[in-house]
């Protein structure tokens, strides 16, 4: 499959699942209250970490064994141990997990953030079940079965969705219905994607295969815990400077923003995979600097039709959601230089990714605690701003000294703090319509000279793809 043909296959079927989700968001803030929405956010953000953990990063070297080995039986055998290694270690991280909830540690930490224990064993059995879809899902994908991921997709949104309107309708606590109609839904689907993914399994177990799995797994955790880490400091740092109310409205404006992902992981799930024939492609750098372009327009595009659009949809007592939701907008855009790890990952270095990922992480805390005690919110922006940056920035020059690619990040930070002009121009006065029309001029002269700085680039790729 091409590479429009792909990333149309992806973007269709993220587009109905985020962009119904942020149409369902209005119903869900009539139902649930920002204090609700809070604590159901930081439960969901604990949820994504232990679902990485759990996971093992397993779903990298399936990847890699999957284009490699051509024969079932050795598919097969590889499938079976990484099966068993899931068993094993998800039954060891369980036991660890459930003892420290009940230490008296632990106990004080979500005691203080107004969790329950209960609810911790439900958002571990809800990761679980999460982490292995994770894994079915990457092999279809690597299948290049996209279609068929796709419509996975939307009916796991469509059951979960159907499943917490109805529970949270019928029962008091509304957390726990929300939770459960997650973990319902994640049932039901692994029920139906495990019995095509076992049946290519051997039932066998291999040592070799079980310890190529855990040292090209294991670097992965610290990749997609590095950006997990970014956002659940801010959360759980915020939820002890400001209340679960304005927590609540800033997670929701998380979720509203999460839409551009849409744009963002359809474009690079497809792209990497053209990385596996040539790391140093051409093609493959200018089609991602110019593909930045476009998200800058769309990050000033939602900010722009946000403002006059938030008020008419949402209750009045999330508060600030606008003003959250553009600040949060060219952080996601920012997602989209994790990209840059699939070259060490196609590479076999992942053992680099760690490296990265710890520094950031632990760089990401200390920057939260510094700046969310002194501006709130603002200061989880700017904390997370330059963390994402400063990783981007290394990485890029990184990967020219060892594989001798340029990615030229000026142009990228530059477009990034593009993105931030509408919401500054929004705190310091209201938006008239010549501020819009002098970000109109702003973002096409921007283009303009990204055209012009790349222009021998772009002639170049296209005289090779004649």
């Amino acid at each position: 499959m091409s590479l429009v043909k792909s990333t149309a296959a992806y973007s269709i079927s993220n587009l109905v699942l985020k962009f119904g989700g942020v149409l369902l968001l209005p119903l869900m803030t009539r139902l649930l209250s920002p204090n609700e929405y809070g604590v159901i956010g930081l439960l969901m953000t604990i949820s994504s970490l232990l679902t990485i953990v759990i996971g093992f990063g397993l779903y990298n070297p399936q990847n890699k064994v999957q284009s490699k080995y051509k024969n079932k039986k050795e598919l097969g055998d590889y499938l079976s141990t990484q099966l068993i290694l899931f068993l094993i270690l998800n039954s060891f991280f369980s036991f660890v997990y459930i003892l420290f909830i009940n230490s008296e540690i632990g106990t004080k930490i979500y005691l203080e953030y107004g969790i329950n224990y209960h609810e911790l064993l439900l958002i571990l059995i809800l990761s679980i079940i999460s982490g292995w879809n994770v894994i079915i899902i990457s092999y279809f994908k690597m299948d290049r079965r996209y279609y068929f991921v796709a419509i996975i997709s939307i009916i796991s949104f469509s059951l979960f969705y159907g499943l917490a309107f109805t529970f949270i309708t019928l029962f008091s606590d509304n957390v726990v219905s929300y939770i459960l109609s997650n973990i319902l839904s994640q049932i039901i689907i692994s029920i139906f994607l495990s019995y095509k993914y076992i049946k290519l399994m051997s039932f066998s177990f291999n040592k070799n295969n079980a310890k190529y799995a855990i040292k090209m797994g294991f670097p992965v955790i610290f990749t997609e815990l590095s950006g997990r880490v970014i956002e659940a400091s801010d959360r759980l740092i915020l939820a002890k400077f400001i209340s679960m109310a304005e927590v609540g409205v800033y997670i929701l404006a998380s979720t509203g923003g999460r839409i551009l992902s849409v744009f963002i992981s359809g474009y690079t799930n497809s792209l990497y995979q053209y990385l596996y024939d040539d790391i140093r492609s051409k093609r493959v750098i200018s089609s991602y600097s110019k593909y930045f372009v476009v998200i800058t327009i769309l990050v000033v595009l939602g900010q722009l039709l946000s403002k006059p659009l938030i008020p008419l949809i949402f209750p009045s007592d999330y508060t600030n959601l606008h003003l959250y939701f553009s600040l949060i907008l060219p952080i996601f855009a920012l997602q989209y230089f994790y990209f840059l790890d699939f070259y060490f990952h196609v590479s076999e270095d992942s053992k680099y990714i760690p490296i990265f990922s710890v520094f950031i992480s632990v760089l990401s805390i200390v920057l939260n605690f510094v700046f969310i005690q002194k501006y709130g919110v603002y200061g989880a922006v700017i904390s997370t701003y330059l963390c994402l940056i400063l990783r981007f920035s290394i990485q890029s020059l990184w990967i020219k000294i060892k594989y001798d690619v340029n990615i030229k990040y000026i142009n990228f930070i530059f477009l990034s703090l593009i993105q931030f002009l509408c919401p500054y121009i929004d705190n310091k006065n209201n938006l008239s319509l010549y501020s819009i029309i002098t970000l109109c001029v702003i973002l096409t002269a921007t283009c303009i000279v990204y055209i012009c700085v790349n222009i021998d680039e772009i002639k170049m790729v296209n005289n090779n793809d004649k």
